[in-house]
């Protein structure tokens, strides 16, 4: 059998503040390469999950391993999101101060790449994601899709081996979403390794699986 990049085991979240358990006895395996969909209804646990896959919280009971290892045994949880995952969030979190391409730039700076490399790669990236004519533009200036654009061209900036994207096309009109969609099957037709938090079912439908939550629980698990 295939070693899972991502393995989470019996996994739950509860928080004591409200006396809520978001995520309970979550399991589930994604190999290298897989594109997959995380669906449910608003509520269902779906974005604490990913929070809790990509490092960015810690469950309270059973375990997440990446590769084999367990996220726990990382030490730096900054250092192994940056290393290895990519983020895409509904809100982008554009750094407004800077330009598109110093935004893309900007996980860059936790690696070795010089001044002149981390430009190069930028370039390369908003060129990747149809955004190279807007480089020197701020947020601001840009409108919701290409925002949603340079976020994903930050979130490959280090060659991530898995990218995760809360509600990617939430905040985007059809047609903008549909070419996020087609970014998307490009990353995964090179290998790219996709988890996405989605309510968009015609996204979840060009996913090879698609895990369903209800109430903190895996509901389903359908391969394609």
């Amino acid at each position: 059998m295939t070693e899972p990049l991502v393995e989470a085991d019996t996994v739950s979240r509860y928080f004591v503040d409200g006396d809520v358990t978001a995520v309970s006895d979550v399991s589930f395996r994604i190999v290298a390469g897989e594109y997959v969909a995380l669906v449910g209804k608003s509520g269902s646990g779906k974005s604490t999950l990913l929070n809790l896959l990509g490092g960015l919280d810690s469950p309270t009971g059973g375990t997440i391993r990446f590769a084999g290892r367990d996220l726990a045994d990382f030490g730096d949880p900054a250092n192994f999101r940056s290393s290895q995952l990519g983020f895409v969030f509904q809100s982008f979190h554009l750094v407004s101060v800077l330009t598109a391409a110093q935004n893309v730039q900007l996980p860059m700076f936790e690696t070795d790449l010089s001044a002149r490399q981390r430009r190069q790669r930028a370039a390369e990236l908003l060129e990747l994601v149809g955004m190279s004519h807007r480089a020197d533009q701020r947020p601001q200036k840009l409108s919701v899709g290409e925002r949603q654009r340079v976020a994903i061209a930050r979130a490959l900036a280090n060659r991530p081996a898995l990218l995760l994207a809360d509600e990617p096309t939430g905040n985007l009109d059809s047609s903008t979403a549909d070419s996020i969609f087609r970014l998307f099957d490009s990353l995964h037709g090179d290998g790219m390794t996709l988890l996405l938090v989605t309510h968009d079912k015609l996204l979840a439908e060009r996913a090879d699986r698609v895990l369903t939550m209800s109430d903190g629980r895996l509901l389903s698990d359908q391969s394609r």
